[in-house]
C-alpha cells in the first residue's frame, strides 16, 4: 500500500513539474515575441520607412547652371507645327520637392536633372538670370521659304512694318509672340550639372 501511494505522489509531482515546464515555456516564449515585437517598434521610429516622403528643397550644385526652358508653339500657312525654344540660364534657383530616401538617392547620382521629371516639384525662386539662348526647334527640317515665314512670325510686327528686318537676330520680344499667336504651352526647368538637396519644411 505504501509503495501504490508513494507512485501516486511521484506522478502527481511528475505531472505538476511538467505543467510548470510548459507553462514556464509558454511564458518565455511570450516574454520573447513581446521583445520583437518592442525592438521593431523602436526601430520603425529611429529608422525612416524607404517609402516615406520627405520635402527637400534642391539647388544646382554649380553656379549659372539652372534654366527655364519657355516652349512657343505655332502654324505654318501650310499648317506645319513649329516650336521655338527661349532658355535663359540663372545664376542660383530653388525648388522644393517629395522625396522617399530610394527616389532622393537616384536623384542624387544625377548628372543634370529636369525638374519637371520630378513628381510634385514647384519653384521656389530663380534669380540674376544671366544668359539666354533661342532657337527653332528641328530646324533642319524646314524649307528655306518655310524659315522665312517662322522669321516673320518671330519679328515682324503689323504696326510697325518698316522696322523688319528679314535677316534679324535678335531676342524675341514676349509681346509680339503673344500678338503673331505664338502660344507658350510648357515651361522646362532644369540643372545642368548634379544637385544639391537640402531637408526642409514648407511653411
Amino acid at each position: 500500500m505504501k509503495m501504490i501511494l508513494n507512485l501516486f505522489f511521484n506522478n502527481i509531482i511528475f505531472k505538476s513539474i511538467s505543467i510548470y515546464i510548459n507553462i514556464m515555456e509558454i511564458i518565455q516564449d511570450k516574454i520573447i515575441q513581446d521583445k520583437i515585437i518592442q525592438d521593431k517598434i523602436i526601430q520603425d521610429k529611429i529608422s525612416p520607412k524607404e517609402d516615406e516622403s520627405k520635402t527637400y528643397k534642391i539647388m544646382a550644385e554649380y553656379k549659372k547652371a539652372t534654366y527655364q526652358c519657355e516652349q512657343w508653339n505655332n502654324s505654318l500657312s501650310n499648317g506645319k507645327h513649329v516650336r521655338y525654344e527661349i532658355t535663359t540660364f540663372f545664376r542660383w534657383g530653388t525648388f522644393f520637392v517629395d522625396l522617399n530616401e530610394k527616389e532622393k538617392e537616384e536623384l542624387l547620382k544625377k548628372d543634370d536633372i529636369i525638374i519637371n521629371d520630378v513628381p510634385g516639384a514647384c519653384c521656389d525662386e530663380m534669380w540674376d538670370s544671366c544668359d539666354r539662348y533661342e532657337e527653332i526647334v528641328n530646324k533642319d527640317k524646314y524649307t528655306e521659304e518655310e524659315l522665312k515665314e517662322i522669321h516673320k512670325l518671330l519679328f515682324y510686327n503689323d504696326e510697325d512694318p518698316e522696322y523688319y528686318e528679314p535677316d534679324s537676330d535678335d531676342y524675341a520680344d514676349i509681346d509680339l509672340l503673344e500678338a503673331n499667336h505664338w502660344s507658350m504651352d510648357d515651361t522646362i526647368y532644369g540643372f545642368t550639372c548634379p544637385c544639391v538637396l537640402e531637408e526642409t519644411t514648407q511653411e
